[in-house]
């Protein structure tokens, strides 16, 4: 009995934050990155993103919230145009969102898994830079503006008490109109820190 007395304040600060960190009442503040490169015969993609996001838990493991995705994307291609003229496509997109998101963590322990899904509204502009092979340039300027749906699930892994790093696997679909629609699937990396709503 008294090693069992001894121990214990020992091993309940290690128990005590695993109870409380997704409680009703609590602050979610975070956000999540990814990173793709894609190589092609003809062309190179690196796309990057940035999604920053705060919840609450409005029950035990449940969070709702808003996130503002953020991304930079860049697309390279070569190819032959008509009359044996070859051209070089250079575009570069950026893009910023905003929007609603649902969360649910499985379990009490350190290691979580979690589903999140969610949709948002996004603004992006696109500059294309084309160069011909006999010397002439063009230059282009757009804005689109899109909505996307996205899921995921993950593993959220809590190193203390206010803080948990977490990867996922998420899909995304993008539409702009009939014609410009897309989808993603990619893996991300993220912080977040949760806040008791009473200490």
């Amino acid at each position: 009995m008294k090693k069992t007395l001894l121990l214990l304040p020992v091993f309940l600060p290690m128990l005590c934050p695993v109870l409380a960190q997704t409680d009703q009442g609590s602050w979610l503040m975070g956000g999540s990155a990814g990173l793709d490169y894609t190589v092609q015969s003809s062309s190179r993609i690196f796309n990057v993103s940035l999604s920053p996001q705060t919840g609450y838990f409005v029950a035990d493991n449940f969070a709702v919230g808003l996130r503002l995705p953020l991304g930079l994307q860049s697309n390279f291609t070569r190819n032959m145009g008509t009359g044996g003229v070859r051209t070089e496509n250079r575009m570069l997109t950026y893009r910023v969102g905003i929007g609603p998101f649902v969360r649910y963590y499985f379990g009490k322990s350190a290691i979580r898994p979690f589903v999140n899904a969610g949709t948002d509204y996004q603004f992006s502009r696109t500059r294309v830079k084309e160069n011909y092979s006999d010397g002439s340039k063009e230059i282009r300027l757009s804005r689109e503006d899109s909505y996307s749906l996205f899921g995921g699930v993950g593993m959220a892994y809590f190193i203390s008490q206010f803080v948990g790093l977490e990867s996922q696997l998420g899909y995304t679909y993008f539409r702009s109109d009939e014609l410009n629609k897309y989808s993603r699937l990619g893996l991300s990396v993220g912080l977040q820190i949760y806040i008791p709503g009473r200490f």
